[in-house]
């Protein structure tokens, strides 16, 4: 029986568009299914678990609509964002019917009341928190790659989309349905209660144990490799990575490299042509050097028709000259054949395709064709090119632009956070708190041996963006309980307990939702949802040991009672 192996950069190309259109698919209906069984759990009304429902919903959808009308399409980057706006969206409903519940418990005679409190106390803090969250995927536009700023972009309007409809629909929802009891369940409330007891008595326990991962992760992040190859985002188990190998095992590559010889005006202002006997000798023995360096790649030159030319009139009587067999193969070149000789014949082509290769081993043959380069006559240059290079070189450059935009993001999140604090003690607790998960991940990454690549570095802004929610919602019911006339260790007590089940529901939401990325084919996806859980799992613990036994300990100039 037969069986069919395709291969090439086409096939890979098509093949990503097939795993991603499956991943939507695929991906939705569990994340949707976990959604509403955590919220069936948490607050056992079908009414809170209806609206936050709705509220994602009708976010994607004017998303989508916007970007058709706006005539953007479903890319390498945007497939996904659906399936983020159902994981991220959320999270602003589950804030709002969590206060209500606290609310209406302490005066249930009023619902209308209650709710009008709930949204004084929420509207202005989920906005702030929709605008961090924006930030981060905001930073991404500052990147020259479209698909990626058109990322940013879409996301960063469908959270603040999902804070406005969350804002007018929860709300409005609840007082009309009148679906005010709720057998509100808060499995964390006991873990939350022992932190709040445990916290204050050991605080610098709970200072040092993070302060020591960090030690250890900043030791090993100088470990963290951008080493990559364009295979990089196929799994080995993958039926495509598996075709694509077999290809290169018994027919050599299937990427694209090309090679170009050029010549220009010597001292003297001629310009021999690329045809010239020594600039094919030069093309000759490259030609032979790469086969040297790419066993498992194959190429094709002006060398390569020579010979085959001299095979086919080999029992010719009249045999033409080398020069001859050259100047005619040149003359019958048409725009349909693949040409190897530029029109002008300034321009010697060698073309071929290669093996996957990783961007350092890619960086060694650069290093020695710049050398090989450098030994050519004066008036003979080499330059390399090809969708590999291109990938390559791009992955490189799109690594450190999303390093640069996680900088980007840190910093406008450290305005938010000055403006709305002022005090410089809690803004240094805010940015250590969020720097350690950033920092541990980094180190992880070291010690798995996983490389910084554009989905992994991309993660780190995005969920640096999300993560800082956390930390907002914390620290604005902290100075809330302050400005009751709480001392710190109470209102600090108060907020583990009451934020603390908020932030623990909305963290196990997201959690979840990222977690399901990870029955993904397509690698990318994989490791975006792996690194987003692990860092949002880990600023959570931040958030809830960290951060109170900061601000216990470190002065506060606002409020110094203990």
């Amino acid at each position: 029986f037969a069986d069919w192996t395709f291969s090439g950069v086409s096939v890979l190309r098509s093949e990503y568009v097939r795993y991603m259109l499956r991943d939507n698919f695929l991906f939705l209906p569990p994340i949707a299914f976990l959604l509403i069984s955590i919220l069936s759990f948490v607050f056992r009304n079908w009414v809170y678990v209806f609206l936050p429902m709705l509220t994602v919903l009708i976010t994607v959808i004017w998303l989508l609509g916007i970007m058709g009308l706006s005539g953007l399409e479903i890319n390498i980057m945007t497939y996904i964002v659906p399936t983020l706006l159902f994981i991220i969206g959320i999270g602003d409903a589950i804030h709002i019917q969590a206060r209500f519940k606290e609310n209406i418990t302490l005066d249930p005679s009023n619902p209308k009341k209650a709710m009008l409190k709930t949204m004084n106390q929420m509207f202005r803090v989920i906005f702030l928190t929709s605008v961090t969250t924006s930030i981060g995927f905001l930073a991404l536009m500052t990147t020259s790659i479209e698909i990626v700023k058109e990322f940013g972009l879409e996301i960063s309007a469908g959270v603040m989309m999902a804070w406005l409809v969350s804002s007018l629909l929860v709300p409005s929802g609840i007082i009309y349905t009148k679906q005010y009891k709720t057998e509100t369940r808060f499995p964390f409330r006991s873990f939350l209660v022992w932190l709040s007891n445990t916290i204050p008595n050991k605080p610098w326990a709970f200072i040092i144990v993070p302060s020591l991962i960090v030690a250890i992760s900043l030791f090993k992040i100088k470990d963290v490799s951008t080493n990559s190859s364009l295979m990089d985002d196929l799994r080995p188990q993958n039926k495509l990575y598996q075709d694509l190998k077999l290809t290169e095992k018994y027919f050599g590559g299937v990427l694209p490299f090309e090679i170009l010889i050029k010549t220009i005006k010597n001292d003297n202002g001629i310009n021999r042509t690329a045809i010239d006997i020594e600039v094919l000798n030069l093309s000759k023995n490259l030609e032979n050097f790469l086969k040297v360096e790419l066993p498992n790649s194959r190429f094709f030159s002006l060398n390569n028709l020579l010979e085959s030319a001299k095979r086919i009139q080999k029992n010719n009587k009249e045999k033409l000259s080398d020069e001859n067999l050259i100047k005619e193969i040149v003359n019958n070149q048409s725009m349909e054949d693949l040409k190897l000789v530029s029109e002008d014949r300034n321009i010697l082509r060698l073309t071929g395709l290669i093996e996957d290769k990783t961007s350092d081993e890619m960086k060694v043959l650069y290093a020695k064709l710049d050398s090989i380069g450098s030994e050519f006559p004066q008036d003979v240059k080499l330059e390399y090119t090809g969708t590999t290079l291109v990938a390559l070189k791009t992955n490189d450059y799109l690594v450190q632009a999303l390093v640069n935009s996680l900088g980007l993001a840190l910093f406008f999140i450290s305005l938010i956070m000055a403006y709305l604090f002022r005090a410089n003690s809690i803004l240094f607790i805010s940015l250590v708190t969020n720097l350690v998960p950033i920092f541990t991940i980094l180190g992880l990454l070291a010690w798995l041996g996983i490389s910084i690549r554009p989905p992994t570095a991309m993660t780190f802004a995005v969920a640096l963006g999300i993560a800082v929610d956390d930390s907002l919602h914390f620290l604005l019911r902290y100075k809330k309980e302050l400005s009751k006339g709480m001392t710190r260790l109470e209102a600090i007590q108060s907020t583990i307990i009451n934020t603390g089940s908020a932030l623990m529901i909305t963290t196990t939401v997201l959690v979840a939702g990222f977690s399901v990325l990870l029955f993904s084919a397509f690698l990318p996806t994989y490791q975006f949802g792996l690194l987003a859980a692990a860092m949002i799992g880990t600023a959570l613990i931040c958030d809830l040991t960290l951060l109170p036994a900061l601000c216990l300990v470190l002065p506060n100039a606002r409020n110094k009672r203990k």
